[in-house]
Parts: structure tokens; sequence; C-alpha cells
């Protein structure tokens, strides 16, 4: 990811793993929710940082308020992409995209969550729908040797481009909405396509091992300015009615929108701006 030091960098979908560069967290799940990870419920992380409790699709945040976005494994899971794209767009000028790709949905365990498959041509994002002969066809299989067989999990992180499909993006989101299709999209009988897919990245060693479980509350000695940053940060000032995007009075109980009147509560000190779960006069 192309993220500036001085970058001001919000995760939508943060989930039990926030990545160590994001200075905001924004999350939808207030609790422990299947939908992070696989073979058990996940607890939604929280540290030190600024945690905001949102849906993706009505983020409460001022136009451009982020100098980069990361959103990762979150596209595939929501009801309308073309909306939240657009509000990922709205309140950042970079980002980062990361969904599971095609192969990895035709392996992975069930996920009946996932509603799209996504792809990438270029500089553009393909989203088709899920289709029931798209989902795996091996249970849990291929989650169980990730979970449980270090060999396999060290050659599904140097094969990347297999597993994931990685997306950047500046001032603009292009995508495009295709046919649902029960096949592949990709021709694996081609070579050039087979090596494209299967090229190595990094080199294994003990340091990257360790590096990927690090907690995230050690990877802030790397640069503890921004520690100190992220936990000067204001949330309150860069939040908005999530409704109409009006401007929020606040109290120790909650917000109040001075446009339609709209009130969010605050809980254990997280602001909950959620359209569904707030009241109005």
């Amino acid at each position: 990811m192309k993220i500036k030091r001085s970058d001001l960098v919000l995760e939508v979908g943060s989930g039990h793993q926030p990545n160590w560069r994001s200075d905001v967290l924004c999350d939808r799940a207030i609790g422990p929710s299947t939908d992070r990870g696989w073979g058990g419920v996940f607890p939604l992380r929280r540290d030190w940082r600024p945690l905001v409790i949102a849906d993706g699709s009505r983020l409460p945040f001022r136009d451009k308020s982020f100098d980069y976005v990361i959103c990762s494994h979150v596209l595939e899971h929501v009801e309308d992409p073309g909306v939240f794209l657009g509000e990922i767009e709205r309140v950042g000028k970079r980002g980062y995209m990361e969904t599971p790709s095609e192969v990895k949905e035709a392996l992975a365990g069930p996920r009946p969550h996932h509603r799209w498959i996504v792809g990438k041509e270029g500089d553009r994002l393909i989203i088709r729908k899920m289709l029931e002969e798209n989902r795996s066809k091996f249970g849990d299989l291929f989650d169980y040797l990730h979970q449980c067989v270090p060999e396999y999990r060290a050659f599904a992180a140097r094969v990347r481009e297999l597993f994931s499909v990685r997306f950047e993006w500046e001032d603009s989101i292009r995508w495009e909405m295709r046919p649902p299709d029960p096949r592949l999209s990709m021709d694996l009988a081609d070579k050039e396509v087979l090596k494209s897919l299967t090229k190595l990245e990094g080199k294994p060693c003990l340091y990257g091992r360790l590096r990927s479980h690090l907690p995230v509350c050690f990877k802030w000695l790397k640069n503890p300015v921004r520690h100190l940053r992220q936990r000067r940060l204001n949330i309150r000032e860069m939040l908005v009615c999530p409704a109409c995007r009006g401007v929020l009075s606040w109290s120790d109980e909650g917000s109040r929108c001075s446009s339609c009147g709209a009130e969010y509560a605050v809980r254990d000190g997280v602001p909950v701006m959620l359209v569904d779960r707030s009241s109005a006069e």
C-alpha cells in the first residue's frame, strides 16, 4: 500500500485484525461476529485508536476527511457495492481494497454472507453476483489447512495473487458490474494466466512469520509519534450525521443532528453512528 507517513488513514471493516497503519477504525458489528475469520466467533478489536460503529454504506465522516482508506475483505459482504464504493470514495482521497479471489471463493469453506465475486482488470474492479455454483465444493478443507498446516499458510502468503484481489485507487474508484456466471472468469488452462497467479512474493523468513503474528500494540513502536497522534485525534470533529450529513451537537450520552434531529448513542466512549439504531423527534 502506498501510504505516506503523514497520511491520516481510515479502516472500514476493521474487525478483529485491524491494519497496524490505520489511524481510525470503523466497523458495523459491535459484538462478536461469525463474519470475521473462520472457525468461530471473533470479537471486534479495540485498542487506543478511535473507533466508530457505522455502516460502510452510510459513513458518518466529512467529505475527503481521510488521505487513505483501507477496506480489506468487506466489499464481498455488502448489500449494494455501488453505494458502498461511493461512500469510500466520498470520505477518502486514495485507498486500498482487498477481497477474496474467485479461486479462493471456489476453495474456501461455505460463506453465505459473501454476496459478490470480485475481480480486477487493469485499473477497474469487476463485480459479479455470487451464485451457489461459485461457492466451494470442498467444505472446510482449505480453511482447515490454512489454520492448522503452517506449510500451506506459508504457501498462501507467497502466492497472494492466487487467493486475493488487491486494488489500489486514487481520486475515484473505477468499477463495473457484470452478469453472474457459474464459470470461472479466467482460463486456468492458459500458462500465462497460471504464471501471473502463482508468481511468488517476498521471501520466507522468520521475521516475516513473526511480523504477521505480532500484536498491533507492538507495531506502534516503529513510529511512536504516530501512536501519540492517534491518541490526540478528536474523532467527534470528523463526524457528521450518517442520515443527512448534518452537523452534530455532542453530550456525554451521545449526539444529535441539527438538521434532521436524529440522535446517536455513545457506548463505552464509542460513537454508535448507525441510522437503523438512531432516534429522531
